[in-house]
């Protein structure tokens, strides 16, 4: 996509903060990865998600320049999604909120933040 194209390739550090309902403190983790060239002309692929696999089907999305959101559904767990993120050529923001609402569970809430930056060539 031509919005990705301007999205520097390399090693990113992205720091996750994720808070659940019922937490109480939020639990935060830095990782970093390596972005190809390639990777980064779809921002679906940078964007992080929340419970893609088998079970899960993406209902919606959209990129507009260099925002790219989505909401996506799982049946195992129950668990819907929402993603936001906007890049820059060098860092991300961005945020997913989740609930889950499994049957004789009480209702989840989970808020994840994101933000990323490159950190220089992969190595």
């Amino acid at each position: 996509m031509a919005g990705a194209q301007s999205i520097e390739p390399g090693l990113w550090e992205i720091t996750v903060t994720v808070q659940a309902s019922g937490a109480l403190q939020p639990q935060q983790h830095t990782t970093q990865r390596c972005y190809s060239k390639q990777e980064l002309n779809d921002l679906q692929n940078v964007a992080p998600s929340t419970g893609m696999g088998a079970q899960c089907k993406m209902l919606a999305s959209n990129q507009s320049g260099y925002r790219y959101t989505y909401t996506l559904q799982c049946d195992q767990p129950k668990l819907t999604s929402s993603g936001e993120f906007v890049f820059g050529a060098t860092s991300y923001q961005g945020s997913i909120n989740s609930e889950i609402n499994e049957p004789g569970m009480a209702k989840m809430q989970i808020a994840q933040r994101f933000s990323a930056r490159r950190v220089g060539d992969c190595r």
